[in-house]
């Protein structure tokens, strides 16, 4: 349970610069993860952010994403993580917030303070975009002990489930669905009936088709969104 996958620290700048995934089986569920960079990373070119957002609807295209899981430190909800927000719905449409659920990390923090997340969230004023995030995400929320016991991470893992289960049921048993992730899903299908679907290159890197690119960057991101003027 204690195992690590994808790269993380304490640093100003995002530490995940590529698109990543993997899995793992929990109980009798067979769980794919996919790590994106953060959406308004200035580290990172507005072409390479979409090109890696481009590979997460190829990575999820089938069947479709059960969850998006937005990951925040509660206590430090930035102007920044605001617009990552909006972000989000631009480059997945409006429907993916019914898909959404908020990850509040360092709980711990709040332990150690005598506080609680519940507490916290139970102060922030109705127009605080926090509060507002939460409404528009049905108050789907979990708060992660990042220091927890083995046992409190298995917990942890188990009441994310439960919560993707119910959320699934309240969108009509639908996973998240779009136009492009059909598109995407026909593109895949079509390399497969040649045999020539290979998505992750000799040194683990993964490789974007060329059809992905043209449906997603070219077709809607680049249309779409701008990083820069967006907002």
């Amino acid at each position: 349970m204690n195992e690590k996958i994808f790269d993380s620290d304490i640093s100003p700048d995002s530490i995940t610069t590529q698109c990543a995934c993997n899995s793992r089986d929990f109980g009798d569920k067979r769980l794919l993860v996919v790590d994106t960079p953060g959406f308004l990373d200035t580290n990172i070119t507005e072409e390479g952010v979409q090109r890696e957002v481009a590979k997460s609807y190829q990575m999820t295209a089938e069947p479709g994403p059960h969850a998006f899981l937005l990951v925040l430190e509660p206590a430090r909800f930035t102007d920044q993580e605001a617009k990552a927000v909006e972000y989000l719905s631009k480059i997945f449409d409006t429907k993916a917030i019914n898909h959404t659920i908020l990850i509040f990390t360092h709980g711990d923090e709040f332990t150690r303070t005598g506080s609680t997340v519940e507490r916290y969230l139970g102060r922030l004023k109705p127009d605080h975009p926090l509060k507002k995030l939460l409404d528009a995400c049905n108050n789907r929320y979990l708060s992660v002990n990042n220091v927890g016991t083995d046992e409190e991470k298995q917990r942890t893992v188990e009441l994310l489930l439960d919560m993707i289960t119910n959320m699934v049921e309240q969108n009509d048993g639908q996973v998240y669905r779009s136009d492009n992730f059909d598109a995407v899903a026909k593109i895949i299908d079509m390399e497969k009936s040649k045999g020539t679907y290979y998505p992750f290159r000799s040194d683990g890197t993964y490789l974007l088709l060329d059809g992905t690119e043209k449906i997603v960057v070219e077709g809607f991101l680049r249309r779409t969104v701008g990083r820069r003027n967006a907002f």
